[in-house]
């Protein structure tokens, strides 16, 4: 996990846009490693899932980060 870390900040250093793709059961928790700060991202794509910590919502409206929050749709009922 440390490679896949060191190599994520490679590739957030070297775009021009960052966005986090994360389901929403993993906002809260910690991990051994850390690939950037909410500063460093442009967007955040989750799930509504679950609802994201308060805490967590407080910085990203701080940081302004765009929150992008997919619905579940059951797309046989089309």
């Amino acid at each position: 996990h440390a490679d896949e870390a060191v190599f994520t900040r490679r590739m957030i250093s070297r775009g021009q846009k960052a966005y986090v793709l994360a389901e929403s059961e993993k906002f809260g928790k910690e991990s051994f490693y850390e690939c950037c700060s909410l500063t460093e991202v442009d967007g955040i794509i989750t799930d509504n899932h679950n609802p994201i910590p308060s805490e967590l919502m407080n910085d990203i409206q701080r940081t302004g980060v765009t929150l992008f929050v997919a619905e579940e749709k059951n797309i046989s009922e089309e």
